[in-house]
């Protein structure tokens, strides 16, 4: 998308890939947050001042345990990044697309890394 003309909003934990993006996407803008802090997140999406036609929701994190050995902790930052994070982010942005009366997109977008035999997050049956 980026590539066709449009404005590149990013929003990671990490600093150093935000960095990297910007470097291989000219002119995009990057905002370092840790999407579990739910205030920080919704705070650092409603300082974008541009109209938004598109949110993909790309974040996602696993777990390095199995069924039976996740711990609470764990599992709390599974969901507060893989679902939490993208209700949060997905109600100011269409909130903004609402009011704005032009409408857009919102894409969710999931892994299918727990279908890989090779992956520590694959669950067999005889792990569990």
């Amino acid at each position: 998308m980026h590539a066709q003309g449009a404005h590149l909003f990013a929003i990671d934990v990490n600093q150093e890939a935000l960095d990297t993006l910007q470097k291989e996407c000219e002119g995009s803008k990057i905002i370092c947050v840790n999407l579990l802090d739910w205030n920080a997140t919704r705070t650092a999406v409603e300082s974008i001042s541009e109209t938004m036609d598109c949110l993909v929701n790309n974040a996602g994190i696993g777990a390095e345990a199995t069924f039976m050995k996740i711990q609470p902790d764990t599992f709390d930052n599974v969901i507060g990044v893989n679902v939490k994070a993208i209700v949060n982010v997905t109600q100011v942005v269409a909130k903004r697309m609402i009011e704005s009366g032009r409408g857009g997109s919102i894409v969710n977008v999931s892994s299918l890394v727990c279908r890989l035999n090779n992956s520590s997050n694959y669950y067999r049956l005889h792990e569990i």
